[in-house]
């Protein structure tokens, strides 16, 4: 890991560190407020949309953005939404003004895509994929610890997780102001000072946005059907699929930490792509198949592999941008994930409705995970017959007078 990228990935874990404290809360929160079990289930849906929606729109903006003015005062002000935002929620007396909250903190969240784009100004090709890796790590690390905090503070007051949420929002615009450094030379350079991307990388970064899409899109599984999924199918509980979250954010670290970086250097982004998706359509399969617990569980270090696909991605992505458009992409990357997670929850949830109207998932096959699979294989064939080009097409330095 190299010094000079310890600022971002420190900002992507304070984000979503934040994010990770009011997770668990959100549910309790919109019940609270609402005082009807019923009336909070519609408004968590609302909720979920109103955050993705703002999402999208904003991520794009704000890689422009910062293209124009700079990673890091888009950083600074996309941390002060994302405390705000908090700030709403925590003092919310009615389900609107939460709702509202939680559009600012959607529109916060397009740091990440802001946050990768400093990571590709300040890598060269052979560093990319691996520096993508640690960002993983610091994305994935944050939701270790907090949404266990959080539920611990939300056993308190319901507003406490919000409140501290805040707090560390604010304690990453200090961070940002005091540690990133300021951008690159070439970000301001003329025109002709920047390489632009080659034809190949030109015509491939669309299938790149739309394996990204296609992946984050299966990934949306996990929110909307799991928990049902598996108490329904093992009669777990709530204790139990907490268990499964932290094995499977667990093994997830260990493939990014020990297992992603020895990759990325032996075999590039490309084949690391490939494999991950290879290993998440078969995980899926497993989990779609698995006839007790133990079955599952076998699953879930495969899966734990699947996790070599988005800093893949997120590397191929930076090399298919010039040094201008490199906050744009990005941002056009995580506007892609908001549009999977509008359309994932629908598609789930209906496939779920489906098999439960048939009583209890004992013994059956589970519809929603071998659809993640089918939606994984698409992803994978796109990625076998449409980057065979790409170690050629973007070798070399992205910038001149580095």
């Amino acid at each position: 890991m190299h010094s000079r990228l310890v600022p971002a990935y420190l900002t992507v874990f304070l984000d979503h560190v934040a994010f990770g404290l009011a997770a668990p809360t959100i549910p309790i929160a919109l019940t609270e407020i609402s005082g009807d079990a019923t009336s909070s289930a519609v408004l968590i849906g609302i909720s979920v949309s109103v955050f993705a929606l703002a999402q999208l729109v904003a991520s794009p903006v704000a890689g422009w953005c910062s293209d124009r003015w700079g990673r890091r005062r888009l950083l600074v002000v996309g941390s002060v939404l994302l405390s705000s935002g908090f700030l709403v929620m925590a003092a919310a007396q009615t389900a609107s003004s939460f709702i509202i909250g939680r559009s600012i903190c959607g529109i916060g969240a397009a740091n990440a895509g802001v946050a990768s784009a400093y990571v590709a100004d300040w890598t060269v090709p052979e560093e990319r994929a691996r520096a993508y890796g640690w960002l993983g790590v610091a994305f994935g690390s944050a939701y270790v610890v907090a949404p266990a905090v959080g539920g611990f503070l939300g056993e308190i007051n319901w507003r406490l997780p919000f409140a501290v949420g805040a707090l560390v929002a604010m304690l990453n615009v200090v961070a940002c102001k005091l540690l990133l450094k300021a951008p690159m030379p070439s970000l301001t350079a003329s025109p002709a000072d920047v390489v632009e991307p080659r034809g190949v990388a030109k015509l491939q970064w669309r299938r790149l946005i739309l394996i990204a899409f296609l992946s984050s899109l299966a990934n949306t599984v996990y929110p909307t059907t799991l928990a049902l999924l598996v108490m329904s199918r093992y009669q777990w509980n709530i204790k139990d699929v907490g268990a499964l979250l932290g094995a499977v954010g667990i093994c997830t670290l260990i493939v990014q930490v020990a297992v992603y970086q020895w990759g990325a250097r032996r075999f590039g982004p490309r084949l690391m792509l490939i494999f991950g998706l290879t290993c998440g359509i078969v995980g899926f399969v497993v989990y779609a198949l698995a006839p007790t617990s133990g079955w599952f569980y076998a699953g879930v270090p495969i899966m734990a592999l699947w996790a070599f696909g988005p800093p893949a991605v997120q590397s191929m992505l930076a090399e298919a941008a010039s040094a201008r458009d490199a906050g744009r992409m990005q941002g056009i990357h995580m506007a892609t994930a908001a549009v999977a997670n509008l359309a994932g929850p629908a598609i789930f949830s209906l496939l779920l409705a489906v098999q439960l109207q048939g009583g209890t998932l004992l013994g059956s096959i589970a519809y929603p995970f071998l659809a993640s699979a089918f939606i994984l294989a698409v992803a994978l064939i796109l990625s076998l017959t449409g980057l065979n080009d790409w170690s050629h097409c973007c070798s070399g330095p992205r910038r001149r007078g580095w």
